[in-house]
């Protein structure tokens, strides 16, 4: 007996276009994942060869990009970058926040840049840190705050440069210098040296770690320790959580 061979329309012969058509898939797949490789590779080597070494030539954009973010004037003396791994380092010296006398100058930055800042176009850093600054904070008799002379949690520039710092991943202060000025209680001035401070978000959830050397006359090391929460952590009057010390 003679075995025909299966028609067009039986199912058997229709079975090997579905595997066809996967395995073209996969293919396909393949090549656009290959190609991304290389244009996000050939964008890296750029960015590393080209880009980076000439970042201090915009200076004065990135600071009006910074501007612009936290609602108060930054301007930047010198700036350098390069790409040690994953992402974007930069450092910056001779920084002015603010205007006049009164602004608050910070000697040396050092930032790892969040990719999600060249989609948005908003700076985002993974990790911020100041080092060696001198700060003078005054909490004033309504229990405002005010650093460098621009006020913290309030509507004006000092409310969106404190909601700007606790946007961003991760904020250290290394070997800081700091004044407490509380006009609030009557206190005398107190002056706290070799101080560090980071500030940790994931999410709404802040953890921080605050040390610092006060006059001895006054009281030992102090350490002190939080987990916070807020909606809005620019205004310390949203903070709920716990302190440890």
């Amino acid at each position: 007996m003679t075995t025909l061979p299966p028609s067009a329309d039986s199912p058997d012969a229709a079975a090997p276009a579905p595997r066809a058509r996967s395995r073209g898939g996969v293919r396909w797949l393949v090549r656009v994942v290959v190609l991304l490789f290389f244009v996000i590779g050939i964008a890296l080597l750029a960015l590393r060869e080209l880009v980076l070494p000439r970042i201090d030539e915009h200076r004065e954009w990135i600071a009006q990009r910074l501007s612009q973010a936290i609602g108060v004037e930054v301007r930047i003396d010198r700036l350098s970058a390069d790409l040690p791994g994953a992402g974007v380092r930069l450092q910056a010296s001779g920084i002015a926040v603010g205007d006049g006398a009164s602004a608050l100058r910070l000697e040396r930055v050092e930032a790892q840049l969040g990719w999600s800042s060249l989609l948005s176009g908003r700076p985002y850093f993974r990790n911020l840190t100041l080092i060696g600054p001198d700060l003078t904070v005054i909490r004033e008799a309504d229990a405002s705050l005010h650093v460098a002379g621009v006020e913290l949690g309030g509507e004006g520039d000092g409310g969106g440069l404190a909601a700007w710092l606790f946007a961003q991943g991760e904020v250290a202060i290394v070997d800081a210098r700091i004044a407490w000025d509380d006009r609030l209680r009557g206190a005398p001035l107190l002056q706290l040296e070799e101080v560090g401070l980071r500030v940790e978000r994931i999410a709404g959830r802040y953890r921080f770690g605050l040390q610092g050397r006060p006059d001895a006359a006054l009281a030992g090391r102090v350490d002190v320790r939080g987990d916070l929460v807020s909606d809005q952590p620019a205004d310390p009057a949203r903070w709920n959580g716990q302190l440890y010390g």
